[in-house]
């Protein structure tokens, strides 16, 4: 017996993190971008600013995708081990062979 009763809810796991920064990342840039839009200030500064700031949610945007390319990576990794596919199975290259 557990002093510490088994939750209901499973522990998110490292893909689930992936995909909560992600999805912060991605409202980063819509928010940039909005405050961007909205940005009633004229002349080369402003110019200069809207391209920095544009750029800045490029790079967020950017970033979100290499997560969610890593947390869909990380989930069918995890996926392939629970379900016996671990390293080895999938290339048939399972426990007792040898490659010279």
């Amino acid at each position: 017996m557990s002093l510490f009763p088994r939750s209901a809810v499973p522990a998110p796991g490292p893909a689930d993190g992936l995909r909560t920064h992600a999805g912060t990342l991605r409202r980063h840039a819509e928010r940039l971008r909005g405050a961007t839009a909205g940005l009633t200030w004229e002349g080369s500064q402003a110019d200069a600013v809207r391209v920095q700031v544009a750029a800045l949610a490029a790079r967020c945007e950017s970033a979100a995708s290499g997560l969610a390319l890593a947390a869909a990576q990380l989930a069918d990794h995890d996926h392939d081990h629970r379900h016996g596919h671990g390293r080895g199975h999938r290339h048939g290259h399972g426990r007792g062979h040898r490659h010279p």
